[in-house]
C-alpha cells in the first residue's frame, strides 16, 4: 500500500524550513491529486487485470509509474517554490489525463475491468473470481474460522457479493448457487446444494440484502459464510 502522507512526513526536516502557508498548499494539492490512482493501486495489486496479465506484474508496474511521481514531489520539497509546485503539478494532471484517455493505459484497463465485473452474466464475473482465486487459494480451514479471514480472502470474497449485487435482485438461488459451488471448488468440499437455500432463514436473507444496499460487501460475506459453513 502507499501513502502519498508518508511523503510529507518523511520530508519534515525539509518542510520545517518553509512556510506554514506553503506547506499547507502543497500538502492540500498532493491529498487532493493523487488518490483515486492511488486506489485504484492498492486494488490491482491484488486481483488480476486480465487472464494473461500476472497481478504481481501489474502491480510493479503501476507502482514504478507512481514512484516516478514521487520522485518530482522529493526534488519540489528540496526548492519549495510555488512556481515549481504548480508546474509539476501541471504536469502530473497531464500525464494523469492521458492514462484516462489512452485505451492501453493501466489505469484505464483497470477501469475498464471493473465495469465489465458489474456488467458481466453470472457465468462472466464467476470466472473473473476464479482467476482471481487461483492467485490466492485458500483453505478449508480458513473459511470455518467465520471471522478471521486473511485480507486477500475477505477481499475477494468481498468483491464476488460486489459482482454479484445485481443477480441477487433478479435471480437469489443461481447466486447462491454459483457461490457455494465456488466454495466448493477451492475448499474441496461436496456442495450440498439440495440444503442450500433452506440454510439461509428469511431474516438472514434480508440481513444480506441490506448489507449489500449499503455496499457492505464484506460484512454479506461473512453473514453468508457464518451460516453455510459455521452452522453447519
Amino acid at each position: 500500500m502507499f501513502d502519498w502522507r508518508e511523503l510529507l512526513l518523511r520530508n519534515q526536516p525539509q518542510a520545517s524550513q518553509t512556510d506554514d502557508t506553503t506547506l499547507k498548499m502543497l500538502e492540500e494539492q498532493l491529498l487532493d491529486l493523487l488518490p483515486p490512482i492511488v486506489s485504484a493501486l492498492n486494488a490491482i495489486a491484488n486481483l488480476p487485470i486480465e487472464p494473461t496479465w500476472f497481478q504481481s506484474e501489474i502491480a510493479q508496474k503501476f507502482k514504478l509509474m507512481l514512484e516516478g511521481v514521487e520522485q518530482q514531489y522529493l526534488v519540489a520539497w528540496n526548492h519549495v517554490r510555488n512556481a515549481q509546485i504548480q508546474k509539476l503539478e501541471e504536469e502530473y494532471r497531464i500525464w494523469y489525463q492521458a492514462q484516462l484517455r489512452s485505451d492501453k493505459s493501466l489505469y484505464r484497463t483497470y477501469c475498464q475491468w471493473q465495469d465489465l465485473l458489474i456488467q458481466q452474466h453470472a457465468q462472466g464475473w464467476f470466472s473473473w473470481i476464479l482467476l482471481g482465486l487461483k492467485e490466492h487459494p485458500f483453505p478449508a480451514s480458513e473459511l470455518k474460522k467465520g471471522h478471521s479471514f486473511a485480507p486477500e480472502t475477505e477481499l475477494l470474497l468481498a468483491e464476488f457479493f460486489r459482482c454479484a449485487k445485481p443477480l441477487i435482485q433478479t435471480d437469489t438461488y443461481a447466486v447462491l448457487k454459483n457461490f457455494y459451488s465456488f466454495q466448493a471448488i477451492f475448499t474441496h468440499q461436496s456442495p450440498f446444494l439440495p440444503q442450500l437455500v433452506q440454510g439461509i432463514s428469511n431474516s438472514s436473507e434480508k440481513e444480506i440484502s441490506e448489507k449489500l444496499e449499503d455496499n457492505e460487501f464484506v460484512e454479506a460475506a461473512k453473514i453468508f459464510w457464518d451460516i453455510l459453513i459455521v452452522e453447519n
